[in-house]
């Protein structure tokens, strides 16, 4: 049985991953209300919708609904297989926590469509949507036979440190780059690395005015439909980007110090190279105003960045958690 517990838990794992992708365009196509109602899809049982009607809008948002109940299901299936097995206390804990966070997940997502896209509700469902990937990757490894195996990593506490860290500074940034999609902040600015031709944009009414002056402009120039902007909106792009920065450099001296301990052989490489993909996906989302594809992959490598960062702060404390 653990065998199987632990091939569903990797199958989960990589469908919630592909689940934020679908879900991110969702946003990066506008069709969270393409399909008005839920738990129903206009009116009907969603999981008897027509294929043949998903179309625009609504083959987004409904496929989106039918693999997130196909990734519930897994949970909930893995969480009861869980309870009857012989795993570790944790293992079990780990899985009923999950439960509860894809189960709390669909509620918000409902509630999202319910409640007309409100920003602070669409940034929680997709924060938590961040957050139960990371729970499914924990799920993944710590059902591994190669968990309980293999030697444990001798890292110092410095690398523990840091690898919570790591992890702390990435997640707090897809919580604002959550907040950046769902409150319309993301083409503030149509220029990087600067912002509006300044690297410490001013946030007082003149500036903004003068911003939303040069948007109306540009409207007519170059036939875009740029909305005014707000000094709230341009605090919360400015905060994203600033808080990249520092995400970077932190990265370049964390990778630096798993590659010279020789922890992992190639994981320190793979993940600068998702960092530095990250912030080429950041500049081409603006430079390109928003291109749905180039959009939800930010959105996308963000979790792997995520993901990549809990597997690393397991296995590094692994002998606390055995």
């Amino acid at each position: 049985m653990k065998k199987t517990i632990h091939i569903l838990a990797i199958f989960t794992m990589l469908l919630t991953f592909f689940l934020i992708f679908v879900g991110a365009l969702i946003k990066s196509t506008e069709a969270g209300l393409s399909v008005p109602d839920w738990p129903t899809t206009f009116g009907e049982n969603m999981f008897l919708f027509p294929y043949t009607s998903m179309v625009g809008g609504i083959f987004y948002e409904h496929s989106h609904r039918l693999i997130a109940s196909l990734v519930g299901f897994c949970i909930l299936l893995n969480t009861i297989l869980i309870q009857f097995s012989n795993f570790y206390k944790l293992v079990k804990v780990v899985s009923f926590i999950t439960l509860c966070a894809v189960i709390t997940q669909g509620i918000l997502g409902g509630l999202t469509v319910l409640y007309f896209l409100p920003a602070w509700l669409s940034a929680s469902h997709g924060t938590l949507g961040q957050t139960t990937f990371c729970l499914t990757i924990i799920l993944a490894v710590i059902t591994s036979p190669k968990w309980y195996k293999n030697e444990v990593i001798k890292s110092n506490s410095k690398i523990t440190k840091l690898s919570f860290v790591a992890v702390a500074l990435v997640w707090t940034q897809l919580i604002i780059g959550a907040i950046v999609r769902h409150t319309e902040s993301a083409l503030v600015a149509l220029d990087f690395p600067k912002i509006n031709d300044t690297w410490i944009p001013a946030f007082d009414q003149k500036s903004i005015d003068k911003i939303n002056f040069d948007r109306f402009v540009q409207n007519f120039d170059f036939i875009l439909n740029l909305d005014p902007i707000t000094s709230g909106q341009l605090l919360i792009h400015f905060t994203h980007r600033s808080f990249g920065y520092i995400i970077f450099l932190f990265m370049i001296y964390y990778c630096f110090n798993l590659y010279k301990q020789r922890l992992f052989k190639t994981t320190p490489i793979i993940l600068f190279f998702l960092i530095i993909t990250q912030i080429a996906l950041g500049a081409l989302t603006v430079l390109s105003k928003k291109e749905f594809i180039i959009t939800s992959l930010h959105v996308s490598n963000g979790a792997a960045i995520l993901g990549i960062l809990v597997y690393l702060c397991l296995n590094v404390n692994k002998s606390k958690l055995l």
